[in-house]
């Protein structure tokens, strides 16, 4: 499956940024290919005072691209509710299907104080591929990202500051090992990255680029897991909300 990071550069205005990645979409889709956008796609992490908050057209946007192009897309915005903002990330799949999960823990002025946490893990299907999705800094969280139903790829979607790239790195490495899943990080303000299973990096985009792409070998990681069957021997638990 061939995986599209987008890094999207151009945060002041929501609607320049959609307009963006559907000329993206314009040049570059493929039918089948999935399509990942940064956490906070069209606004940028930490919002100013009266800056917008409801989401609902970046559900429609990624409903049309999808269904234009024939792909699968996803990433994070902000999404106001009728009792609260959340840090949503929304995937729509190319056979239509829809999923969607809140980011488990606020990060930042902003969010800490605006926020409502999630309650959910998302692991959702493309092609026969399973996908779990997680927002930025969850990726410091390892319970939050345990491997307990079975999934292959662990997506993480962020604005990583480059301050803390090796914390990020480390992290990617670690959950890719831990999980013996691929761990694809898209990243807003660049170098978005893949690990292997192994916990090598496999794929690491420049910094500077809106858009590359990464062909995901899933039965390369379910050759590795043959040798390597550490998800059989982990321990049960259950979270608390």
């Amino acid at each position: 499956m061939r995986i599209v990071f987008v890094q999207s550069h151009n945060q002041d205005n929501g609607d320049v940024a959609i307009e963006n990645v559907r000329e993206m979409a314009c040049r570059h889709a493929l039918p089948g290919d999935f399509w990942l956008l940064p956490e906070v796609f069209d606004t940028g992490w930490n919002l100013r005072p009266g800056e917008r908050i409801d989401g609902s057209q970046n559900i429609k946007f990624l409903r049309e691209l999808s269904q234009e192009f024939g792909i699968s897309v996803g990433g994070s915005f902000y999404l106001a509710t009728d009792s609260s903002i959340r840090n949503r990330f929304y995937v729509v799949t190319s056979d239509g299907s829809e999923y969607y999960c809140d980011k488990r823990h606020p990060f930042g002025e902003f969010e800490t104080v605006n926020v409502t946490p999630g309650d959910s893990i998302l692991t959702f299907p493309i092609n026969g591929i399973m996908f779990r999705a997680i927002v930025c800094y969850d990726l410091r969280f390892p319970v939050w990202c345990r491997n307990n139903d079975g999934y292959e790829a662990l997506i993480c979607v962020s604005q990583w500051p480059a301050s803390r790239q090796n914390d990020r790195t480390l992290l990617l490495a670690a959950r890719a090992l831990e999980n013996v899943a691929y761990t694809l990080n898209c990243n807003g303000l660049g170098a978005s990255m893949v690990f292997a299973p192994d916990g090598k990096l496999d794929f690491q985009m420049p910094k500077e680029s809106d858009v590359a792409f990464y062909e995901l070998d899933i039965e390369r990681l379910r050759k590795y897991r043959v040798g390597h069957p550490h998800l059989k021997n982990a321990d049960n638990f259950t979270i608390k909300y």
